[in-house]
């Protein structure tokens, strides 16, 4: 099995696909021009921010460019995954390239080394634009500053890795491009936050506040447990950096005793579960059904 030989299968079956191309130029387009276009939208910015300065200098730079690029993963990229899988479903050259003496391992390979190549180069971009608008901001700035990011690098590459993973099981789930891509969006937008606010008002009931009380600090484990959902861990990976500060945010609310995040660790080892639980269900898919 040629890792170099399986890619340049890949390059050469999509390089000319309009789809991808549309997707992708949206996303480095738009990556860095975002954060700056806001200069003149946030002005004043509300406490506890002392100024929009915030969103391009080091190390906070890395947060809010992780944020925008949450978003856009999510958007743009996450889809790949999913139409590399339906577009040659529909086309049937999945088949051609079983028939023609790729084995369903060396094909499913392709697809994982294509998703793993797209995570990096969304990551490169994401480094590098983070980098310039940092440097361009920050007068001084050395290397253990620009450095300072909590693993932000490693985070987002997790976090491109988590929406293509995703993405590629739903593909190989459905096969369907519509239907998958629905699903996609109304998994992450809707089906999983409706899951977890349903979740909060189950345990909100007074018939489970003994379970909730028995929690340590009065009940966070058993909130929490909604921060472990699938895409919830993937987007906490570069969440709102809003939300880092939620005692301004959260001040006079006696009712909300749980954490709105989870740490960076349990996003980093949470997501690398997902992704790997993602792969081996797109995996096991696809082996078990005819092509």
């Amino acid at each position: 099995m040629n890792i170099l030989h399986l890619l340049k299968l890949e390059y050469i079956k999509f390089r000319y696909s309009a789809i991808i191309k549309f997707l992708l130029l949206l996303f480095v387009v738009l990556f860095p021009f975002l954060i700056l276009g806001g200069k003149d939208i946030f002005v004043n910015v509300p406490p506890p921010l002392p100024s929009n300065s915030v969103f391009y200098e080091f190390p906070t730079v890395w947060e809010y460019q992780g944020y925008i690029g949450n978003w856009l993963l999510f958007f743009f990229v996450g889809f790949i995954g999913i139409f590399i899988v339906t577009n040659e479903v529909t086309f049937k050259t999945l088949r051609q390239n079983i028939i023609t003496g790729l084995t369903r391992q060396e094909y499913f390979m392709g697809k994982l080394l294509m998703i793993i190549t797209l995570a990096i180069i969304s990551t490169i971009i994401y480094a590098v634009s983070s980098i310039i608008i940092g440097l361009i901001h920050t007068p001084g700035a050395d290397m253990a500053l620009i450095f300072d990011n909590n693993w932000s690098i490693t985070k987002f590459f997790l976090m491109a890795m988590g929406y293509l993973s995703f993405g590629l099981f739903i593909g190989f789930l459905i096969r369907r491009s519509g239907l998958a891509t629905f699903f996609y969006l109304a998994y992450i937008m809707f089906l999983e936050p409706i899951i977890k606010w349903s979740i909060f008002g189950v345990l909100n009931w007074d018939t489970l506040q003994d379970v909730v009380d028995s929690g340590p600090e009065g009940g966070v484990s058993v909130y929490n447990f909604v921060n472990y959902l699938p895409m919830n861990v993937i987007e906490d990976l570069h969440p709102n950096p809003f939300f880092r500060f939620p005692d301004n945010f959260l001040k006079g609310n006696d009712d909300i005793n749980y954490d709105i995040l989870i740490t960076h660790e349990a996003a980093i080892i949470g997501s690398v579960i997902y992704i790997s639980l993602f792969i081996f269900l797109a995996y096991k898919s696809f082996m078990s059904r005819d092509i």
